[in-house]
């Protein structure tokens, strides 16, 4: 996995911004943000994360991946909750050992085909 710090400056030097625009876009300090970036710090908290998303104009993938680099769970999971009936069964079948990995694939295959009829992937 990529840390949050490497990600953070990936996506900013993307954005083409300097440590100081961003700090001046979400309000933090640009020694703080470089401190991130070189793993000198801890991954700040899921609001400052989404800000950080916010300035950087991540899509919802990338804002994903940013927090959980960052420790956090993702968007939808999050607004969920990690003890949602639904969310723990499925993750109950994709990780049951008894199941053979086939059938693991095949299932994650008829969830995708499900989840393409309201989303249209």
């Amino acid at each position: 996995m990529t840390s949050f710090g490497s990600l953070l400056r990936a996506h900013r030097q993307h954005a083409r911004l300097s440590l100081p625009a961003l700090g001046r876009r979400v309000q933090l300090d640009f020694s703080y943000l470089s401190r991130l970036e070189r793993g000198q710090r801890d991954p700040p908290r899921r609001g400052t994360i989404l800000a950080l998303a916010t300035a950087l104009d991540l899509t919802g993938e990338e804002t994903d991946a940013l927090l959980v680099a960052g420790g956090q769970l993702p968007q939808a999971l999050a607004q969920l909750g990690p003890l949602d009936t639904t969310v723990s069964q499925l993750t109950a079948i994709l990780t049951d050992p008894a199941i053979p990995a086939a059938d693991r694939q095949r299932f994650r295959q008829v969830v995708a085909l499900l989840a393409a009829q309201w989303h249209g992937h």
